[in-house]
């Protein structure tokens, strides 16, 4: 279940409000057609904190960039996660619905980071594949964990690497 709880905390902070200034995500242009997307940190403890929310609507069919620190039982879930990226494919091919999907993982590593790239696709092809893109490393009792969503495996690898890196 970690890779679903993984998902449900990646929706839960790309719904987590929006009362704070933005942050630019470090290692994304901080002009057009880039853009910080306001977000509300969660205070729990236990929870993830979103750092940074940033998207880019002009980047082929779009990328979103976040930054997010997970403590406790929820870091050590997610880094066990990241660890395994073909259970994610794998539980994301389970999901129940119309339109039946094919996922596939790599493992991905960047100096003390580690993480994977993702494809989901229609299984059907009518829409190219969305790729993503998530590398993390430990600092100290935390998880940081950089995350990048868009329509191209190198872009979205190069984004990824551009943003733990920063």
């Amino acid at each position: 279940m970690p890779v679903l709880r993984l998902s449900a905390l990646i929706l839960l902070i790309a719904l987590s409000g929006c009362s704070y200034i933005p942050r630019n995500v470090a290692g994304v242009p901080e002009h057009a057609p880039w853009f910080s997307i306001p977000l509300k940190p969660l205070i729990a403890e236990e929870r993830g904190e979103p750092e940074a929310i940033s998207a880019c609507e002009e980047c082929g069919a779009g990328m979103v960039a976040g930054v997010l620190r997970l403590h406790g039982k929820d870091a050590d879930e997610a880094e066990a996660a990241l660890r395994n990226p073909q259970a994610l494919a794998k539980a994301l091919i389970r999901q129940k619905g119309k339109v039946k999907v094919i996922a596939s993982a790599r493992r991905l590593e960047d100096g003390a980071s580690r993480g994977f790239v993702l494809s989901l696709a229609r299984a059907d092809a009518v829409k190219p594949p969305v790729w993503g893109a998530a590398l993390a490393r430990r600092e100290g009792e935390s998880l940081h964990v950089f995350l990048v969503i868009g329509p191209s495996e190198s872009e979205v690898e190069a984004a990824v690497r551009r943003i733990a890196g920063a």
